[in-house]
């Protein structure tokens, strides 16, 4: 993992929704990521790295080597997956240096790794107050907010994060991912169309933009958008998942076979991929055996879906 010289920061959707109007004879027990988990906490499964901010500790002129020397430690403790040290690390940089805007926002960025979203947010508040045009730490205060399920406030911070930096293309891309959990798509559309005009070959704004679109109901358009994103990065296995889910909606059962295999086989421990699957195979293409097989590999990985998929096997 390399500290933050850019504002390399995304965060890719693994939606798996099941598309209405399928009719009668459609899968109608898919698996959806949003099932009992309407907020965009639960929403957000996939999540590239936030990256430490690298730069100059502008030490006080009377201990410099010092205070560069605990800067650039606190920094490798963090790299190596050391947490606990780092926070205690920049705990002390920032007793010496309350008002060290990087050194509050490396703490916050720490924090994220530990999953500690509400004392992240915490610190790059106190980045933002102390350089108000940081655009790296207004974006990680809108992500640790979407983790905390505050999608409106995130939206809001990553708009701040686009003013201050127009080519920001994470920050269009998880500006999508809130309009997404807020159900406004329309505005989700935009917004991935801005990551990807920046960034064009951006894998999971494609993905994000596809799953915009099959929530419009725009399936072609959806189908188009996650083949581009399997293109750009072909081992997406959530573009695969969604692929499929997608194929599903407008009733191609083989093509939706052939991507969920994929994801499956992409990411052998996608319970929701293969339970999806094992519904295509039995009441898409019939093929009860096929449905057995992926019933049996979900036993121990999960035991709730394999019994809901034995349930359907045994009706």
């Amino acid at each position: 993992m390399n500290l933050v010289k850019s504002s390399a920061i995304s965060i890719v959707l693994a939606v798996t929704l099941a598309a209405p109007g399928i009719g009668a004879a459609a899968p109608t027990d898919v698996v959806t990521v949003r099932e009992k988990t309407p907020d965009l906490t639960r929403l957000l499964r996939q999540i590239a790295r936030p990256r430490l901010a690298i730069r100059r500790a502008e030490p006080e002129a009377d201990e410099p080597d010092l205070l560069e020397l605990d800067f650039k430690r606190a920094i490798s403790l963090a790299e190596a997956g050391r947490y606990d040290q780092a926070v205690e690390a920049y705990r002390q940089l920032i007793k010496r240096r309350p008002r060290w805007p990087v050194a509050h926002y490396n703490l916050g960025w720490t924090y994220t790794q530990m999953g500690r979203w509400r004392e992240a947010a915490a610190e790059c508040e106190r980045a933002l107050e102390l350089a108000p045009r940081f655009a790296e730490a207004t974006f990680l205060l809108a992500l640790a907010y979407a983790h905390l399920g505050e999608a409106a406030k995130a939206v809001e911070f990553y708009w701040l994060a686009i003013d201050l930096n127009p080519d920001y293309a994470d920050a269009y891309n998880n500006l999508g991912n809130a309009y997404l959990s807020l159900k406004r798509y329309d505005d989700a559309v935009e917004s991935y169309r801005g990551a990807i005009q920046i960034e064009p070959t951006k894998a999971d704004a494609h993905n994000g933009l596809g799953e915009a679109y099959r929530n419009l109901q725009r399936y072609q358009a959806a189908v188009e958008e996650f083949k581009l994103a399997i293109h750009y990065n072909p081992h997406y296995s959530v573009a695969y998942h969604n692929l499929g889910m997608t194929y599903i909606a407008i009733r191609q059962f083989a093509e939706a076979a052939a991507a969920l295999k994929q994801a499956v086989a992409l990411n052998p421990r996608d319970a929701r991929a293969r339970f999806n699957l094992g519904v295509v195979y039995l009441m898409g293409l019939k093929n009860r055996e096929a449905a057995r097989e992926q019933q049996r590999a979900l036993r121990d990985l999960a035991p709730e879906l394999a019994n809901r998929l034995d349930a359907l096997l045994n009706q």
